[in-house]
């Protein structure tokens, strides 16, 4: 085996371990999310549902107004274990974001790199009282999934899962509602995480003790080669 082709391994390597770090697998919090406001009194509900601390463009207290760029409830990790009509209020800061007689759609947008595996949806569960229901299914990037409610006897809050994915960039998450209302506390994302360092990093003291061990070891290939 040559010096130069031994040398062209090394600096590979060296060049990967310096700027692809690890991969790790956990909560992935998206950079924005794009909807339509949730709806209230405008809209016949006993209270408003809005996502009243959502930071981005559109008004936050308009029924079904356009949300784009920003964060709010949705994202804020609040969960609620009690049904909307203990929680909710008429300034519409309750931690459910609740729509009626629509399919809401709702656009995650999340950093290149990142790779969505997990979704899970809290959602009320009040068995038809007012009118809400848990969606029926939930349709991720075009396809459906069927929402089954473990214990069709409870009217206790749960969160909707869905597994075994691999999304990336945009993540539209629609729900289909089962009776006039639907309600949600949150959307929360789990997978991997791509970590580049810096090119201009400075290497950790075990990359440069790696770096100077093959150096040593391909200036012996070269005297052995040199020698024969």
């Amino acid at each position: 085996m040559s010096y130069w082709f031994l040398s062209r391994i090394l600096s590979a390597a060296l060049l990967c371990g310096m700027l692809a770090g690890p991969v790790m697998a956990g909560p992935i919090l998206p950079v924005s999310y794009d909807m339509a406001n949730g709806h209230g009194h405008p809209s016949g509900g006993w209270r408003n549902y809005w996502d009243k601390s959502y930071d981005g463009l559109g008004s936050v207290t308009t029924d079904n107004a356009p949300l784009t760029g920003g964060l709010g409830d949705l994202v804020d990790g609040v969960i609620p274990t009690l049904n909307w009509n203990f929680v909710e209020n008429n300034e519409g800061t309750g931690p459910y974001v609740g729509w009626i007689n629509v399919n809401p759609t709702i656009l995650f947008h999340f950093d290149a790199g990142e790779i969505i595996e997990e979704v899970y949806i809290p959602t009320d569960d009040s068995h038809g009282q007012g009118g809400v229901s848990p969606p029926s299914a939930v349709v991720i990037n075009g396809v459906s999934y069927a929402v089954v409610r473990q214990d069709p006897s409870s009217r206790t809050p749960f969160a909707i899962g869905v597994t075994g994915l691999a999304l990336s960039g945009t993540v539209s998450v629609q729900l289909m509602r089962d009776t006039p209302w639907v309600f949600i506390s949150e959307v929360q994302f789990a997978g991997q995480e791509s970590v580049i360092a810096s090119a201009t990093d400075v290497p950790e003291p075990g990359t440069m003790m790696l770096l100077a061990g093959g150096l040593v070891g391909l200036a012996g290939v070269r005297r052995r080669i040199a020698a024969r």
